[in-house]
């Protein structure tokens, strides 16, 4: 008896969702969603939301193509938080302030090498050759670096010539 119960709740509960849904899908709740709704106040947001919750809810294929772009633009929207954070036009105008930037950088750098002089006194090969035997001396990395038995690099030196 309880099954027979349950399973007539069920078919009467799924012939009001299609009765609503046919009610419901003859017209689009909200055509033009992208253009409306930011304007639209909440609670009829809210009512819509629950509207299309109802539609979800059904067959659909039934769906009308306004009120899926409704479903979709409500869920994935560019609209509040999801809105882009740059306007059309502002791509020119971040180029020109990073590339400005960038060229501040590079001549600031150039003119701190001019103004300070050549190389510092660390990137002579004297001073690379004495970090070698310092390493050495200390036996730094005694199994594949400098300190080990079989080792054939150059160690800290890096240039060629003074």
């Amino acid at each position: 008896m309880l099954k027979i119960s349950s399973k007539l709740l069920q078919l009467g509960s799924r012939a009001a969702s299609q009765r609503a849904m046919s009610s419901i899908s003859a017209t689009p709740i909200m055509p033009q969603v992208e253009s409306k709704w930011i304007d639209t106040s909440e609670s009829d947001k809210q009512s819509i939301i629950n509207k299309l919750d109802l539609v979800m809810k059904n067959d659909w294929n039934a769906v009308t193509l306004d009120d899926k772009r409704a479903i979709y633009y409500i869920n994935y929207g560019n609209y509040g938080v999801r809105e882009p954070s740059s306007k059309k036009g502002d791509s020119l105008k971040i180029l020109l302030y990073t590339s400005a930037i960038i060229g501040a950088s590079l001549l600031t750098s150039f003119g701190i090498s001019k103004l300070f002089g050549s190389t510092p006194h660390t990137v002579t090969k004297e001073w690379q050759e004495a970090s070698n035997e310092y390493a050495i001396s200390q036996n730094s990395n005694p199994i594949t670096g400098i300190s080990s038995k079989e080792y054939k690099g150059a160690g800290f030196v890096h240039l060629s010539k003074d």
